[in-house]
């Protein structure tokens, strides 16, 4: 019997026989644009359906009353696409609100990504209420039950990823953060008065990571109104993903741009705390400051060098740093 090779989405194209296929199996039931969707988001992110790497899942929307396709993953092929952009310089553990309790109410999880040479640090915190996953009785299933801590975790780590690769991960979610869209919900009024609400066109993550490079490139009302009107739009919130992941890269481009990547030092974590030396790599890049600019404070505290730095030392350094930066942006909204 003669068999169709099925090719890996990285060798460059899919046959016509594989796309079939995945519209007969994986993407069973979906329309010829959700299945167009779904082959682009393979072959961008790299994954492989076939392999069951990133799969389609069709639920019922009340609003639009009918089955909209959702793209998901695992945690692992948030991490794949993140490794293979070479950019990806790993996580911190988990930290969670309390560990006695049966189960967190939160937890944040960093992650970090060599921007220009610099490695940069991006958090991202879930919260239980939010991503709990319920079973049609509202009681939790089994994973949630059996290791919350772990499920909350990788939620928190699945936000951190998309926080710090927003171009690559756009589109996609995992099904550990998408599960609770099938938990049950109650018909109460003020579920009623939510629902009538216009649901925004652009992705909430899509949208604070607009927002958040606005503020580091110094983007002003006037400025973002002109090149908002290039694409024929007059606000953010009215972006589709795919603009707005289009915009991300190129403000992640300009942001790179303005950096000027500090000389071979050690990194700021081993005299003064991780969170207070994470926040001076931001700061430092945020204000453009070189090697010179860096050496000029190191003498004003009369420090040898950063790895050097006393706690009290970057206290002072920290809030010099913060009021210069907040002088700065007092003119971004």
């Amino acid at each position: 019997m003669e068999t169709q090779e099925i090719t890996h989405p990285e060798s460059g194209g899919w046959s016509q026989p594989q796309i079939d296929l995945l519209k007969r199996t994986i993407c069973k039931g979906a329309t010829d644009d959700e299945l167009a969707l779904f082959v682009h988001i393979c072959k961008r992110s790299g994954l492989d359906p076939f392999s069951k790497q990133i799969y389609a899942v069709k639920r019922w929307s009340e609003q639009d009353k009918r089955e909209i396709m959702s793209l998901q993953t695992g945690i692992d092929g948030y991490r794949t696409i993140a490794q293979r952009t070479g950019e990806y310089a790993g996580n911190d553990e988990p930290i969670y609100d309390s560990e006695v309790n049966t189960h967190p109410n939160k937890a944040t999880v960093r992650v970090y990504r060599l921007i220009k040479g610099i490695k940069c640090c991006f958090s991202a915190t879930a919260r239980w209420d939010e991503y709990k996953q319920a079973k049609k009785d509202g009681k939790l299933n089994s994973f949630w039950v059996r290791m919350p801590y772990l499920m909350l975790a990788k939620c928190a780590e699945a936000l951190a990823l998309r926080k710090a690769f927003p171009a690559e991960l756009a589109g996609i979610y995992t099904h550990d953060e998408m599960g609770q869209a099938d938990n049950p919900t109650s018909e109460d009024q003020s579920h009623s008065e939510e629902c009538s609400k216009p649901s925004p066109k652009i992705d909430p993550h899509l949208l604070d990571q607009i927002l958040d490079l606005i503020k580091k490139l110094a983007i002003g009302p006037e400025q973002l109104k002109t090149r908002l009107a290039k694409i024929n739009k007059s606000q953010l919130e009215d972006l589709t993903d795919k603009q707005a992941t289009l915009i991300i890269g190129k403000l992640q481009k300009e942001w790179a741009n303005t950096m000027t990547a500090p000389p071979s030092q050690p990194h700021l974590c081993e005299t003064i705390s991780l969170d207070t030396a994470n926040r001076l790599d931001e700061l430092f890049v945020a204000l453009n400051y070189g090697p010179e600019k860096q050496q000029a404070i190191l003498d004003e505290v009369k420090a040898p060098s950063w790895n050097m730095l006393t706690p009290s030392q970057g206290i002072f350094v920290l809030t010099k740093l913060e009021t210069e930066y907040a002088g700065l942006s007092k003119n971004i909204f």
